[in-house]
């Protein structure tokens, strides 16, 4: 383990981004999306809602001898606890190589940023790196729920059956796809039938119309929900902009009444090949969703998985931490097993104790890079 100084553990410089992006596809593998450019760019050059492009990459190297051993981006983001803002940061993609893991790179990478803002986030936190930084403060408010609707279940579960090292939940929502009675169970084209059929009737039901959301609209929705105890980052136009809109693959879907938006979520989608969880399957991922009432939130996400299953998708992943409601209303979402954990780092005492009640956060993959694996 070389002595740490600022030759090690630094702030990448503009002319390493080359070398950054070989490093990611290393560590990352060549399939995963890490390592290219646009993506670099959007995440660590560009510049965080209300912030200006950045002169070098906002991402934290460790290297040792020329050779770049781990890294961690960080992006800032205003933190809405309540009515107060809090300056904040997101750590996505910390990474090291596994050669030189459990030698405490990965805890010096996480240090470093520490000091950047009054609360640091995690979006997701590997179970090796837990008990680290729980050891240097951090804390976490339990694993977020995950839910999964089948849509074309045939090349999706058949795998997943034959694995006996699959989660129960897994399993079972996998059984339920093939043997439940009814259209969802029946194939891709079936499904859509169906979904459409019941966002139709929740639709005439609630006297809403769905159809394309913009940045405006989600800006406008966050401001009139505000709650007295809300957690989370603000979904601001100029968020919401810097977060889905020109970026390939995501869609902004929304429930209105007249004109005004009543609901929206975000959705993009991804083709796995020989993945361990999907195998051969298109994956939808409801990235973001807002929707004060049960009303709207059954619109929206019938709307969403609609929208996946027009894109092809075989299955449409949804989560998230959500205090207006109970999650997940109106459709047959099955919860699995969840391994998506996010962890909190606050200087400020108060701040962390308010940051503790789990039933405050709005907290979804549109968060930092929750979204990065789907």
């Amino acid at each position: 383990m070389p002595a740490i100084d600022a030759r090690t553990l630094h702030r990448a410089r503009r002319d390493q981004i080359d070398e950054v992006l070989s490093f990611q596809k290393l560590a990352y593998g060549p399939t995963s999306g890490h390592g290219e450019r646009s993506r670099f760019e959007w995440m660590y050059m560009r510049g965080a809602p209300n912030e200006p492009p950045e002169p070098d990459p906002s991402l934290w190297i460790f290297e040792a001898r020329g050779k770049i051993l781990g890294q961690v981006g960080v992006i800032p983001a205003a933190l809405e606890v309540g009515d107060d803002v809090i300056r904040a940061s997101f750590i996505p993609d910390l990474i090291v190589l596994p050669e030189y893991r459990k030698l405490g790179v990965g805890v010096h990478l996480v240090a470093a940023t520490e000091a950047l803002a009054d609360v640091t986030m995690a979006s997701s936190v590997s179970e090796e790196l837990v008990p680290s930084l729980k050891r240097r403060g951090w804390f976490d408010v339990d694993n977020i729920p995950s839910y999964l609707l089948p849509l074309n279940p045939g090349p999706l579960v058949t795998p997943v059956l034959a694995q006996r090292s699959v989660p129960a939940p897994v399993h079972r929502a996998a059984a339920w796809a093939l043997a439940a009675a009814g259209p969802l169970a029946r194939g891709a084209g079936r499904a859509i039938v169906a979904l459409t059929e019941r966002l139709t009737s929740a639709l005439r039901r609630t006297g809403l119309s769905s159809g394309p959301a913009g940045p405006a609209d989600v800006g406008a929705l966050w401001e009139r929900t505000r709650l007295e105890a809300r957690i989370g980052v603000p979904r601001t136009a100029a968020w919401a902009q810097w977060r889905f809109e020109g970026r390939p693959g995501y869609e902004l879907v929304g429930v209105f009444r007249g004109a005004r938006c009543e609901g929206y979520a975000a959705i993009r989608d991804k083709k796995f090949s020989g993945h361990r969880r999907f195998g051969e399957a298109r994956v939808g991922t409801v990235v973001d969703v807002l929707a004060p009432t049960v009303e709207a939130q059954e619109a929206v996400l019938l709307a969403a998985a609609a929208a996946c299953g027009r894109r092809g998708c075989d299955l449409v992943l949804a989560g998230g931490l959500v205090p207006e409601r109970e999650p997940m209303a109106g459709v047959p979402w099955v919860p699995v097993r969840s391994r998506w954990l996010p962890m909190f780092y606050a200087k400020d005492p108060e701040v962390r104790r308010k940051l503790a009640h789990r039933e405050h956060w709005h907290f979804t993959r549109g968060d930092g890079d929750g979204d990065a694996g789907f």
